[in-house]
């Protein structure tokens, strides 16, 4: 059974991104109800570009899963530590338990200064402070917080769906969140949900993206897949995977998870697939230390083209 101070826990994981979310994956659908129409193409010719561009939104929304708090990324830019920033947010909630604050139906917020000029307000919202219920909510807002030299505004919420005591819903959305590094800026906006459960012997966390968009200069993109991520206490394995849509240079994809992703010997094990419009795919396949492309035309299981080269996922996985 999922005791309350687990419960509190993941939430919490969720909300400030520890790194039990760094290497999710997705089953379902992605998106809400207008989920967007796959008209995407890919060839022989362009097979290896469309893989590249969607490894690096998977790998940056990774990083959105590990935090949405930290540096986004449209293309496969680095992204800043966002430990400090889950710090601010933990040393807010820290404080508001210490005053000893926690009173039935209550709204409490704190506020902490950022060490290079700025601030983070942290909001919690419960209906009882011993055990997390629907409607209770974690919001933190950023007013030109600057740490470890990457500057933050704008806010972000965590808010209770459903509970039960083996599993809860929540409501994950960014109100026009920016995050400046190394002269660019980013900006996030839109809602995804999130979903944990666990059992005697699997804990699973899914996110969903609902069209939550992601702006860097006049470059736009729009999340509408879906990660999760599965532990099986039996065997101590781990597997991630992806599913829903994915845009690429203007265009949708559809993602079918062939193989969900895992560890075996030091080699990640799994097949993504990337689907156009006319059922041709791009197979994106793990290896010791970079990523195999496989261009399949629809209808075929001989891949016509392969490249060896695909983007490495070191210090992105593991």
């Amino acid at each position: 059974m999922m005791k309350s101070k687990k419960m509190s826990a993941w939430l919490l994981a969720l909300c400030l991104g520890v790194p039990f979310l760094a290497a999710c994956g997705g089953g379902g659908g992605g998106g809400g109800s207008a989920q967007p129409t796959v008209n995407g193409s890919v060839s022989a010719t362009d097979y290896e570009v469309v893989a590249n561009g969607v490894v690096d939104t998977l790998t940056a929304t990774n990083a959105a899963s590990s935090a949405l708090a930290g540096s986004y990324s449209v293309g496969g830019a680095s992204q800043p530590s966002n430990d400090a920033i889950v710090s601010l947010v933990r040393q807010g909630v820290a404080r508001l338990r210490a005053g000893e604050r926690a009173q039935p139906l209550a709204i409490a917020s704190e506020t902490v200064a950022c060490s290079s000029g700025g601030s983070l307000a942290v909001t919690v919202s419960y209906k009882d402070p011993n055990t997390v219920s629907a409607g209770d909510y974690v919001d933190f807002q950023a007013q030109s917080c600057v740490e470890g030299g990457v500057r933050l505004d704008g806010g972000m919420r965590l808010t209770v769906t459903s509970v039960t005591q083996q599993s809860f819903a929540a409501q994950l959305s960014a109100r026009n969140f920016s995050v400046t590094a190394d002269g660019v800026t980013t900006v996030i906006d839109g809602v995804a949900t999130v979903a944990a459960s666990t059992s005697a012997s699997k804990d699973t966390i899914s996110l969903v993206y609902e069209g939550l968009s992601a702006t860097r200069g006049a470059e736009r993109i729009e999340w509408w897949h879906s990660v999760t991520y599965e532990y099986d206490s039996t065997t101590g394995s781990t597997s991630f995977s992806f599913g829903g849509f994915v845009q690429h240079a203007g265009r949708y994809f559809a993602l079918r998870q062939n193989k969900p992703f895992s560890w075996s010997g030091g080699v990640l094990q799994g097949e993504l697939d990337v689907v156009d419009s006319r059922g041709n795919f791009v197979r994106i396949v793990g290896s010791a230390d970079r990523f195999i492309y496989q261009y399949y035309e629809a209808g075929s299981s001989t891949p016509k083209a392969t490249s060896s080269n695909g983007r490495s996922f070191a210090g992105i996985f593991y």
